[in-house]
């Protein structure tokens, strides 16, 4: 009970220091020293059992410091969420909590992006905070991570001082490659080639069917087999990014920095699909590794035990050929498969823009005579 009075009586104490200018001017966060989704879940579940409306403070001690000045309440976040993440469809307070929960964390994404802030304000010896959603533009700090909503792909909260994210700063000079898919497809996979690692704000994807992009490159449906590697060989230049998801049919919008359109620019963007499920052979046993033969000759002791350990061998390599053989046949059938339902990969090079779009067309067919010829190609794999 006496650290109640004290906190309260520290907030109306600090409330009389801060004066009208430094009000208008503040910029505070809503809660610093957030370690993950779920912990903020908690600290907020717990105001709420103090306070069901949501209107006091999380916090008050960590409000109070000079320093920190974390001083949201639950109904700040609330209110923040639906304006920035309305597809979450958020209606009370008591429902953060568990929608917190449901957060990915990713690593912070390139470029700037608006961020919400608290900006207090003094009446008399009271202060107010009222969270404001375009408030501050900023990149994400090294080491600073995005919680995102995993329904609407929306970036939600920095978790530096878990200030709700408005939206990302437009970015400055970008180019577009649309890509089509159809209800066959199980997956929709892009690498980015070049020299050197690539971060820009530009880097971004619009799945069919959704209004916003979604800043980093998703890699959902990873397959170790399909790594780019022989598009790589190709174009002399390593695979710097990859990315998949399993698609909707539609058009797919990927963002990319201007200078990959550039003429001799090393940088390309390659695409394929998939088509049904493969299924995964799994990796070839290991061939069991051949022990020292017994030498006539040798110390009787040592002859034995090379004699016993090198019968061992070979019951061992017998077992392995009988795996072998049939991680073969399963290969052979997935390695069929695969090929049926795996496209050859279609290349973006700096020609295949036509202005600030590149188009990729599903079939050749599809591509009209004036313009670059990039489509799905089928069939068109060679087994080696």
């Amino acid at each position: 009970m006496h650290k109640v009075i004290v906190i309260v009586a520290a907030l109306v104490l600090s409330a009389v220091t801060v004066s009208t200018v430094d009000a208008a001017q503040a910029k505070y966060p809503f809660l610093r020293g957030v370690v993950s989704p779920t912990d903020l879940a908690n600290r907020i579940e717990v105001s709420l059992f103090r306070d069901p409306t949501g209107k006091s403070i999380i916090d008050p001690e960590l409000c109070m410091q000079p320093k920190n000045r974390s001083c949201a309440n639950a109904l700040n976040y609330l209110e923040m969420f639906q304006e920035s993440d309305p597809g979450a469809n958020l209606k009370k307070v008591a429902e953060v909590p568990d929608f917190l929960r449901t957060l990915k964390v990713i690593e912070g994404p390139p470029g700037e992006y608006w961020v919400s802030c608290l900006q207090p304000k003094v009446a008399g010896k009271k202060v107010s905070y009222t969270p404001v959603l375009h408030c501050i533009r900023r990149p994400f700090k090294p080491e600073e991570k995005a919680w995102i909503d995993t329904k609407t792909k929306r970036i939600v909260l920095a978790s530096d001082c878990t200030n709700p994210v408005e939206r990302e700063v437009p970015p400055k000079a970008c180019k577009e490659i649309r890509v089509p898919t159809m209800p066959t497809e199980s997956a929709l996979r892009s690498a980015i080639l070049g020299p050197n690692p690539v971060r820009d704000d530009c880097f971004a994807v619009k799945r069919a069917g959704e209004k916003e992009f979604e800043n980093w490159w998703p890699n959902e449906c990873d397959d170790a087999r399909c790594n780019f590697k022989d598009v790589a060989e190709f174009m002399h230049q390593p695979v710097q990014l990859v990315g998949s998801y399993v698609p909707v049919a539609g058009e797919h919008i990927f963002r990319v920095p201007a200078h990959f359109a550039d003429p001799g620019s090393p940088y390309s963007v390659a695409f394929c699909i998939d088509r049904g499920e493969f299924g995964d052979p799994g990796d070839p046993p290991k061939e069991p590794i051949e022990p020292a033969e017994p030498v006539k000759g040798e110390a009787p002791a040592l002859y034995a035990i090379k004699f016993i350990v090198y019968l061992s061998y070979l019951d061992e390599l017998e077992v392995w050929g009988k795996e072998f053989i049939a991680w073969r046949a399963r290969y052979i059938v997935w390695r069929d498969k695969w090929i049926a339902g795996h496209s050859d990969s279609i290349i973006v090079v700096p020609s295949g823009y036509v202005g600030d779009v590149a188009q990729v067309y599903y079939e050749r067919k599809d591509v009209p005579a004036d313009k670059p010829i990039m489509y799905f190609p089928f069939g068109e794999y060679k087994a080696k």
